[in-house]
This record gives structure tokens, sequence and C-alpha cells, in this order.
């Protein structure tokens, strides 16, 4: 008896910015990973990939060939999936309409017009807009098997966070803040990429005179890991909406944030971290856990019970049910 040929996976073609640590990066990687049924192929604009990338399909597109790519009759039934943000911007023509998706933070201005599908990035998940669209919503995720790895030794008073360097996420409000703690007890590392200028502007100011040091996102797993607590400043001009908190807490790292809007749905209270109302107490946060042991052991051993193994599922059928629509 002949076996049956396997039925060809369904394609779908991502577009992105670039392949560094971010949030938008995340939610790619997590639907490539999960959604095995598929066969995905990624663009990016900017030659800029991660090492844990190695091995996918990448291919560097200018935005020109995007827009062949996109009038392209033979590609009119495979989803283009936009995973995007500013300052980039795109008008995706009309005849690509039907099958485009774009995935966007709440916060940013989505300069990506004429999709289907806009999937929207908040606090509390993800959701179709406009407003007048109807959907469900999807929960953002992550796959916990990438970013929980083995117990290891944290170092006590290593600080660590994570996202993009521009002035509107790391400003200098925050780097002020930052260097105000007492550095005989703390050591800060942050993670991230972002403008070449203004990261040499951080490493001139703020770096060369104190205990803070810049990290890329190529074993951003093993720096999560080993760091002591998570302390992410929100910005004056905006809140957070992407998964570094998710990320830090499946690696099992307590949280101290001023950001509400973006850590309600994530931070159980006193219990995995603290959601604090401004940077004077996010501080005396850090310091209580520094001077009682056993609060920071308690938030450890409830972060060994945190699962998003659930959330993760829902979140890829979620996504497998726009590709096949």
């Amino acid at each position: 008896m002949v076996e049956p040929l396997p039925k060809p996976r369904k394609a779908v073609l991502h577009i992105i910015p670039n392949l560094t640590v971010g949030g938008a990066q995340s939610y790619l990687k997590t639907l490539v990973d999960g959604i095995v049924q598929c066969k995905h192929q990624i663009f990016i604009l900017e030659d800029q990939v991660g090492t844990e990338w190695e091995g996918y399909a990448i291919d560097l597109i200018c935005i020109s060939k995007l827009m062949r790519l996109c009038k392209n009759p033979n590609l009119f039934k495979i989803p283009f999936h936009f995973h995007w943000y500013p300052p980039f911007q795109f008008n995706i023509p009309e005849c690509r309409k039907a099958k485009s998706i774009v995935t966007i933070q709440e916060n940013e201005n989505c300069r990506i017009r004429n999709a289907n599908i806009y999937v929207t990035s908040t606090s509390a998940g993800l959701r179709y807009v406009p407003p007048r669209s109807q959907g469900v919503v999807i929960r953002p995720a992550i796959d916990p098997q990438r970013w929980r790895s083995h117990p290891v030794k944290r170092k006590k008073g290593r600080l660590i966070r994570h996202s993009t360097l521009y002035p509107h996420k790391l400003s200098d409000s925050i780097m002020q803040d930052i260097c105000s703690y007492d550095f005989k007890r703390y050591q800060w590392r942050i993670i991230g990429v972002g403008d070449w200028n203004y990261t040499f502007y951080l490493r001139l100011r703020y770096l060369l005179s104190a205990p803070i040091t810049l990290g890329s996102s190529d074993n951003i797993c093993e720096e999560l890991n080993r760091a002591w607590l998570y302390v992410y400043h929100a910005s004056d001009k905006g809140e957070h909406y992407g998964l570094c908190f998710q990320e830090a807490l499946a690696c099992g790292i307590p949280i101290v944030t001023n950001d509400h809007t973006g850590a309600v749905e994530q931070i159980q209270q006193g219990e995995t971290g603290f959601i604090c109302s401004d940077y004077a107490e996010m501080k005396m946060r850090v310091d209580a856990l520094y001077c009682n042991d056993l609060l920071y052991d308690e938030l450890l051993n409830n972060l060994r019970n945190y699962h998003v193994k659930e959330q993760w599922i829902d979140f890829l059928a979620a996504y497998e049910h726009l590709y096949s629509s």
C-alpha cells in the first residue's frame, strides 16, 4: 500500500525591521517555532540578526522589493504578517489587503496602512483594531521552554533591564535615576540594541563613571537567568507593552517597575514582583529586597510555580486561525 504524500505546509511571510532583542522579535520567534505546520519565511529591512536566529529562513529586503512581492499574483493567497514598530512605514497595495496582518503596540503610531487585520498589543493582551472590528483577545505569550533554564546562581545586587536603546525608551531621567543607586550594593546590566549614536552618548555620559554595562541580545536567556532583579523604569513619554516582563518572569526573576499599565496584567503584586508609583518607590523596594533575604527567597519560590504554557498554546491557536482564514 502506497502511503499518501504529506500535505505541503502552508506558507506565511513575515516582515520585520530587524531580528535583535525586543518584544516584536519574541512574538515572531514564538510563532515560527510554535506553528510548525506552516512554512515561515522572514524578511528584514535592516541587516541586524541575533545569533539565536541562525538556521532560519531569513532574507534582507528593501521597500521597493517588498512592494513587488506584495503585488506578485502568485503570492496573493499567502498571508503577509507585518511585525511593526516606528519609524518604518509602508502602504500595503489594495491587491494584497485581503491576506495582510499587522501586529503593532497600542502606544505606537501604526504607519502600516491598508491591512485586512490589525492585532494590537496591549497590557491586557492582543485585540483587533479598529474598535469597530469584532474579534477575540489574543493574550501575549512566549514559549516557556525557550526562556526557563536550569537553576543558576544569581548574583545578589545584579540588576537588569532589556529594551531598545532609544531616547524614548531609556531617557536621561531614567539613566539619572539608575546612577543614583548605591553602587556598593548594585551593578546594572542593560541589554538591548538601538541607535548607534545614542548608545555612544550613553557610554560617554553615564557608563564611564558608573558600574553600568551594556550587553547584546546574543546571550539574553543566560543574562536573565543570572540576574538578581529585573528593574524596569517606564518612560516619561509612554508605557511599556512588550514581552520583556513575561520573559523575565519565565526566567524566574522578580520584577520591580513603575509601569502600571504594562505590568498590571502580568505581575502579581507582592507575589512575583512589585508595581510601584514612581522611581523613588522602586528604589525603596529594591533596597528592601536587598536587606531581606527571606522576602526575596519567597518571591523566587513563587516564580518557580509561574506557568505560561496554557497561555502560549492559546496564543499559537489564535494566530494559526488568522493564518488559515
